[in-house]
């Protein structure tokens, strides 16, 4: 481009130059080219700048666009019908709690608005700016009512933070349709003196190494099945469970604990077993007994003195089993659960023992 201002200027030159000496020439020729560079340099830089400023010639690009975020914690979900809606747009929340809890808060934008939640849903009207909606959720169980905690069929399932006694198992048990408890969850290791006695309890599942107090499940006449290892049975614990069928134990055993459990045929022991009272297993007629560790002779010493022990207490034993896994106890277990009333009348091994 600048060749060809060049080559103009020097055309114009040939025109002028019976009026111009050779000094002057030179001198016109260089002014004239700087003028033309200068020039040439404000025209591209005009260019430049017009093409970088926002056309204004009507185009439309859509409408204003705003984002909905949503987010929840545990105990259910909340999702929007859309994650974007257009500007003067509206979009709703749904809001789903899991069972056995309900909504707690419900901000936008960090505004509570929860009292604008209806029928779990929250709606975001005339929309103009972007939106994120917080929803928590908390547990409708109440640690002292019974009615409010969750259930499986028949189970109820306890939940930390209670105080077990007797007046809040005759309370679980009295909630329509329930017969059986788990405690599996509750982080409660002891079961207190008499809270059980003469209640209408099928099974009852409870963490290992849980304490039995004395008297505990006395004359549950229906109870056939306590799942999870026993730390310590206290005297008269089981006294005339007669339908209990299996129990784990890995300590003490009191007087008379199962004294009158007829039905018992499964004992698993751990290296702590061991009864210290008098006729914690009398009425018991067809007991095996089995160990987790394998046959060896260390194990078959410490069973020898397990089989003299509960010979001396009162039960019929037969000879034990060794190798027991978890996995093969609890087949044990679920192939040897009675049926809805399984046991016969004992009346007379009742009145042979005194009961």
């Amino acid at each position: 481009m600048q060749l060809k201002r060049l080559a103009a200027l020097a055309a114009a030159a040939v025109w002028t130059a019976g009026m111009l000496t050779g000094c002057d020439m030179l001198d016109w020729l260089l002014e004239n080219a700087a003028s033309s560079s200068s020039s040439s340099s404000s025209s591209s830089s005009s260019s430049s700048s017009s093409s970088s400023r926002p056309s204004d010639d009507g185009d439309d690009d859509g409408p204003v666009m705003y984002t909905v975020t949503v987010e929840y914690s545990e105990g259910g979900t909340a999702a929007a019908s859309a994650s974007s809606v257009a500007e003067g747009g509206s979009v709703t929340v749904a809001i789903t709690p899991e069972a056995y809890y309900k909504i707690a808060t419900v901000t936008d934008n960090e505004t509570n608005v929860t009292e604008s939640v209806n029928n779990n849903t929250y709606t975001l009207s005339n929309v103009t700016a972007d939106h994120t909606i917080t929803v928590t959720f908390e547990s409708t169980i109440d640690p002292k009512d019974p009615k409010t905690w969750l259930r499986k069929g028949s189970t109820i399932i306890v939940p930390e933070g209670v105080t077990l006694n007797s007046d809040l198992a005759a309370q679980m048990l009295g909630v329509d349709g329930v017969n059986s408890i788990d405690m599996s969850q509750s982080g409660i290791t002891n079961i207190p003196d008499y809270t059980f006695k003469d209640k209408s309890l099928v099974s009852i599942t409870v963490p290992d190494g849980t304490t039995i107090g004395t008297s505990a499940f006395q004359n549950c006449t229906k109870l056939t099945t306590v799942t999870g290892t026993l730390s310590e049975v206290g005297e008269l614990a089981f006294l005339s469970c007669e339908k209990l069928t299996s129990v784990t134990v890995n300590g003490e055993v009191g007087q008379e604990a199962f004294f009158g459990c007829f039905g018992l045929q499964h004992l698993r022991v751990g290296k702590d077993f061991k009864i210290t009272g008098t006729n914690a297993f009398s009425g018991v007629n067809n007991l095996t007994v089995y160990y987790g560790g394998p046959k060896n002779a260390d194990n078959e010493a410490f069973m020898d003195h397990v089989f003299k022990q509960l010979v001396e207490a009162g039960a019929a034993v037969s000879r034990p089993e060794f190798g027991c896994t978890d996995e093969e106890w609890n087949n044990i277990l679920e192939s040897n659960k009675p049926e809805a009333d399984p046991t016969p009348d004992n009346a007379l091994a009742r009145l042979i023992l005194g009961l």
